[in-house]
Order: structure tokens, then C-alpha cells, then sequence
């Protein structure tokens, strides 16, 4: 008996991302059991994914699909809702050679049939605040936007249809708000993302007493804010490092934050994409983490600092405050910031205390969980539909 054929999609990969994360891991979770290709248009391969994501790849374990982009498209990282729409043109012309297509970019999909889609979107994305005419946005902006909205889905001939056909699985239930909101998804299933660990944390006593913080180097994941948060705390007389993690999609924003770690040397470091191993170390070896960001749809990296021994501080928003679960370590603003990290980083009791949380928290999540329901899923799905 032939294996059963699964499309996963994403239309641009990126090494380093969550999004991409939940890509590996859903091509690891399938590949065992079913004929499993990734469509994208990036140049990706196995081995990059095993080095950024730790997932065991070998040549044979899934196909690739590149369909062919303009030239002009290709060259940049912009135009990702035309990207999208692209990628849906592409998939109705192949959906007869395959049983299931999952769209992981985080975007609703229109495949033609029946599909799984995850859904990644905050409140702050672009497509969101256009959907829900947000009144922060000019008219003029709006009407452009929603002109451009209106061709990208004429390109792939997206009917609303596709949002009752398909199952949505945001992953988190902030983001299933989000959803609701903005598209009126009725049927959807949480799936929150792969998160991985270090295989032996290191001892609280022997970490470095400082922060790490994970994110892309964009105006949105505030990193500016990061660092006056820990120079503030370190004004106060703790000695404190902050390291920032994370490629960069804005030349601008990375000019202003490479002159702030200019200014304060003495105690920032920053480093671009790395490795999932390097990242792992850097993860083991840190007291405390924090995110700045107002409203992650998730935070896979705020996950998996959890999930390292780290104690990890975030912005009131967003799904990032589902896997903290702790006020004190939830923040609204910079001096609320400021005085809940003191009162953490002073007292060996509360550092006890938010060990205890970050450990009840992070048995939530991991890679097992989200393999194990993603297979459970999969096979439901596939599951003659009752008439």
C-alpha cells in the first residue's frame, strides 16, 4: 500500500527563526510515516536545518520543492503577502499529487482542498491591523494596502472558503484571538511549537550572572528597550551583562543598537544568527533572560530559555506571557521592568521561587509533545470526512 503524500509549506525560509523551527520539526514528526515534501522558494536543505534545529535529516528523509520566482522577487526579503499568494497559485496547480498540504509560514492558505495551516500572527502584523482597520494606519495607507491585499488574491484566486475548509492550529491561545478576530475562524486546535532544552542544564550557582536575549535585530522586538531596562538595573548596583542574539532584516535598527553596545561595551555583546548548538550553549550558561517585543504571537526563545533553567522576564502581551505564567516576572513598561527584576536578581528566596515556576512551565513544552500531536493530528485529518 502506497504512503500517503504531505506538502509542507513555507514560501520563505530563513535559518534561525521560530517559524522555521516549526517547519523542521513538522517534516521530523511526518517523515516516518508519510511521503513528505517541502515546497518552498528559499534555497534550503537538510543539513541547514539540522544545524540550526537539531532535527536528524539524512538525504532521503523528504523531498523539495522550488517553484520558479520572478527574478526581482528572489532578490528580496519584502513582498511576503505576494510570496504567499504566489505559493498558493503554485499549490492549486499541483494539488491532485498530494493528499495534505500543511501551510507552516503562519499565514492562512488556500490550497484548493481541504489543509492544515498554523497561524503565527500577532497584533502588530501589517496583514492584521489592514484586516481590522486599525485606525493608528492612514487612509491613504489602508487603501493602499488594501488594494494590494485585493490583487494578491485575484494572483492565487483565494476564496474565504478556505478558512472553514482548513484547520487552523494557532500556536498559542493569545493567538487564536487573534485569529477569531481578525478572519472569524471557527475551527481551530492550539499547537504550541517545538521547544528544545540543553541535554544537562547548568547548576543556577555556575551560570553567568547576566541576560540573554533572543530576537531578531527589528524595530519590534524592541531590542533598544532591552538595554535600557538592564542599564537602569545595573545604575542600581547590580552587576549585570546583557547578551542580544539574533540576525538582522533592518540595516537602520542595527546602526542604533551596534552604537548602544559601542556606548556600554563593558557589559553587551551581540552575535548574529548561530547555530542551534551555540545557542544551546549560550542558553545553559545564563541566569536570567528577557524579551522585549509587546506582543509575540508565541516566543519560541522565551520558551526555550524556560525550558534551559533561566528565569525570564517579558512584556504584558502577547503568547510570551502563557509560557512565563508569573506577574512578577511579566513587565509593563521600563520602570515596572526595572523594579521587578531588582526584586528577583536581589533575593536568593525569589530566584528560588521562579526556578520552581520556569520548571512547572517548561514541562509544557517541548519538541516530544508537539511531535506526538502533530502525528495525532495529521492522522485524524486524513481521516475520510463523514457525508
Amino acid at each position: 500500500m502506497s504512503r500517503k503524500k504531505i506538502a509542507v509549506i513555507q514560501p520563505i525560509m530563513i535559518p534561525g527563526g521560530g517559524t522555521e523551527a516549526v517547519t523542521a520539526w513538522t517534516i521530523e514528526a511526518l517523515k516516518n510515516d508519510w511521503d513528505v515534501t517541502l515546497i518552498t522558494f528559499s534555497d534550503i536543505d537538510a543539513s541547514t536545518l539540522n544545524q540550526y534545529y537539531g532535527t536528524e535529516f539524512t538525504g532521503n528523509d523528504f523531498a523539495i520543492a522550488r517553484p520558479r520566482q520572478l527574478p526581482l522577487l528572489s532578490r528580496t526579503n519584502r513582498f511576503l503577502m505576494l510570496k504567499d499568494h504566489l505559493m498558493m497559485r503554485y499549490c492549486k496547480s499541483v494539488r491532485d499529487k498530494f493528499d495534505l498540504f500543511i501551510g507552516a509560514g503562519g499565514s492562512p492558505m488556500d490550497f484548493g482542498n481541504r489543509g492544515m495551516q498554523f497561524i503565527h500572527l500577532g497584533p502588530d502584523s501589517t496583514v492584521v491591523k489592514v484586516l481590522q482597520k486599525d485606525e493608528r494606519l492612514s487612509s491613504w495607507y489602508w487603501m493602499g494596502k488594501s488594494a494590494f491585499t485585493r490583487l494578491c488574491e485575484n494572483i492565487s484566486g483565494w476564496t474565504d472558503e478556505a478558512l472553514e475548509r482548513n484547520l487552523s492550529m494557532p500556536n498559542s491561545e493569545h493567538t487564536a484571538e487573534v485569529a477569531v478576530q481578525t478572519y472569524g475562524i471557527k475551527k481551530y486546535q492550539v499547537m504550541y511549537p517545538p521547544v528544545g532544552k540543553p541535554n544537562t542544564p547548568t547548576p543556577w550557582a555556575e551560570r553567568e550572572n547576566g541576560f540573554l536575549c533572543i530576537a531578531r535585530i527589528v524595530p519590534p522586538k524592541r531590542i533598544h528597550e532591552v538595554i535600557e531596562i538592564i542599564r537602569r538595573v545595573r545604575e542600581s548596583g547590580y552587576d549585570l551583562s546583557l547578551q542580544i542574539v539574533g540576525r538582522s532584516d533592518d540595516d537602520e535598527y542595527l546602526d542604533q543598537i551596534m552604537d548602544l553596545q559601542r556606548k556600554h561595551s563593558a557589559w553587551i555583546s551581540i552575535n548574529g544568527g548561530l547555530p542551534r548548538a551555540e545557542l544551546l550553549s549560550l542558553m545553559n550558561r545564563h541566569k536570567y533572560g528577557i524579551n522585549g517585543a509587546l506582543d509575540e504571537h508565541f516566543g519560541i526563545a522565551v520558551a526555550e530559555l524556560v525550558k534551559s533553567g533561566s528565569i525570564v522576564f517579558v512584556p504584558n502581551g502577547g503568547g510570551q506571557t502563557e509560557i512565563v505564567g508569573a506577574p512578577k516576572l511579566i513587565y509593563d513598561g521600563v520602570d515596572d521592568a526595572v523594579a521587578k527584576i531588582i526584586a528577583v536578581v536581589s533575593e536568593e528566596n525569589a530566584q528560588q521561587i521562579a526556578l520552581e515556576k520556569m520548571a512547572q512551565q517548561g514541562d509544557i513544552f517541548s519538541i516530544e509533545a508537539f511531535c506526538n500531536k502533530m502525528r495525532r493530528t495529521v492522522q485524524d485529518f486524513l481521516q475520510p470526512v463523514a457525508r
